[in-house]
């Protein structure tokens, strides 16, 4: 494809983009598919090509380990074809604009935490909130369960060092998280995790939230519910 744009000239002309919209199990931890909130399930691949930004020459091909969001993509393009966005009051737009990754993938940071969320079901026969790697590969899944029914819901967020994950209760009528109602917390340290996704059964294969310190899990609960907007009502 950008063979074909530059054949057209339009090489100059069009921003490309590409993403994909989940990540994909292929067996490890017993699991198959997208249904999870590990990293596996949810890290996926972008790339962005902008030829007439003024660095693109220097950084062109390099690489970021910034975090990053698939709802980054709408600020990035409007910003990168000088666009202007919505009014805020009217049309509320979430996400940032990645562009100063492209000009300086380095050392450039956007964000501090990429979130995820992904339901899990109760089934007949299976345990009250089932457990990896079922016999037989059951998971909990929601697959054709409506998201008014759903059981538990799993927010998840991704910081530079750690995936903290915590499931917490489903409001199926209002489809809001009970976040009173914490059924089960996970970590999972990704400090040394260079080249992890060539042997990806070597990560967040233990949660070390029982043994995490307090204030630790304090902290990413509490970076966690300030992400999805929660706020705590007083006693």
């Amino acid at each position: 494809m950008l063979d074909e744009l530059d054949a057209l000239g339009l090489r100059n002309d069009t921003l490309v983009v590409m993403l994909s919209d989940h990540g994909w199990h292929l067996g490890e931890y017993a699991m198959w598919e997208k249904r999870t909130v590990w990293e596996l399930g949810t890290r996926v691949p972008m790339m962005i090509r902008a030829p007439w930004l003024a660095e693109y020459e220097a950084t062109r091909g390099a690489h970021s380990r910034a975090l990053v969001e698939a709802v980054d993509v709408y600020r990035t393009v409007c910003d990168a074809m000088g666009v202007a966005l919505p009014a805020a009051d009217t049309v509320p737009v979430d996400g940032v604009s990645l562009l100063p990754l492209l000009r300086d993938p380095a050392r450039a940071t956007v964000k501090d935490a990429a979130l995820s969320m992904h339901p899990r079901c109760a089934h007949p026969s299976m345990p009250a909130y089932g457990a990896r790697g079922q016999k037989g590969g059951r998971d909990n899944t929601c697959l054709e369960v409506e998201r008014t029914d759903f059981t538990w819901m799993g927010f998840s967020m991704r910081t530079d060092r750690w995936r903290y994950t915590e499931w917490v209760g489903w409001n199926g009528t209002a489809l809001l998280p009970i976040w009173e109602q914490r059924r089960a917390v996970e970590l999972y340290d990704h400090l040394h995790d260079t080249g992890a996704w060539t042997d990806a059964d070597k990560f967040e294969n233990v949660n070390l939230a029982p043994s995490a310190s307090p204030q630790l899990l304090e902290q990413l609960s509490a970076q966690l519910h300030a992400a999805y907007a929660y706020e705590p009502q007083s006693p």
